[in-house]
């Protein structure tokens, strides 16, 4: 990442540059929280899906002959 700034004209106290290492730090952590959360909405979103593109599978209990098995797919959205 290049960073158009113009150089400092003074330097930062140690105290001015832990504050400031800790904010980086926060945010990074909220954007690592962010991530997460972003990943497993995915996650869900797929198996959501993935559950309704699955074939479902009725059993006629009408017809004796073994018990025949009828698949229906469900139409895509």
């Amino acid at each position: 990442m290049v960073k158009s700034v113009r150089p400092r004209e003074r330097t930062l106290s140690l105290e001015e540059k832990y504050a400031r290492l800790e904010a980086k730090t926060r945010l990074l952590e909220a954007e690592n929280e962010l991530l997460k959360k972003r990943d497993l909405l995915e996650r869900q979103l797929m198996k959501k899906k993935h559950k309704r593109n699955t074939p479902k599978i009725r059993i006629d209990p009408t017809n004796d002959s073994n018990l025949s098995v009828k698949a229906t797919s469900v139409p895509p959205i």
